[in-house]
């Protein structure tokens, strides 16, 4: 049993168009995933926090902090509303990868020997460059699956 199976139940004498527990099974389990990706992201922001605390001016680092401060709402968020928080994660990721990519100090953590910030620079990257397709593909699979599931098994 695929993806794409389905089952027919008979229901008071009609047969109507069932999808059986395998076809939403891969979606639950990417949301499961992408959730794992947010709350990831938080845990590994706090660990940034910390080691760019005394690099960084004051302005910077309270930016810094609200970023991270929306990472860590949006993972308390994939316990009650988890698709909104998939998208907000998306935006965040986007936004993450934006301002931290184009920063050279960020490619010089190797060369200077800190190994820590450039684990938590690669984690993070990384983090951020699955984070972002997997939302993408799970807005798609979602939709085609509730297309597929009919007005009759939507409530």
């Amino acid at each position: 049993m695929g993806p794409g199976y389905r089952s027919f139940e008979k229901t008071s004498g009609t047969n109507s168009l069932i999808y059986g527990e395998s076809a939403l099974a891969p979606l639950r389990d990417l949301g499961k995933a992408i959730q794992g990706l947010i709350i990831f992201s938080a845990v590994l922001g706090a660990l940034f926090l910390w080691e760019a605390r005394p690099l960084l001016p004051a302005s910077v680092f309270d930016f810094i902090l609200v970023g991270w401060a929306l990472f860590v709402l949006d993972a308390g968020l994939t316990f009650v509303k988890p698709v909104p928080a998939y998208y907000l994660g998306l935006v965040l990721a986007v936004l993450t990868l934006a301002s931290s990519l184009p920063q050279p100090a960020h490619y010089a953590f190797l060369q200077d020997g800190q190994y820590l910030a450039a684990a938590t620079f690669l984690a993070g990257t990384a983090a951020q460059f699955v984070l972002i397709p997997s939302v993408l593909y799970y807005a798609v699979s979602s939709r085609r699956a509730s297309r597929r599931a009919g007005p009759a098994t939507q409530t």
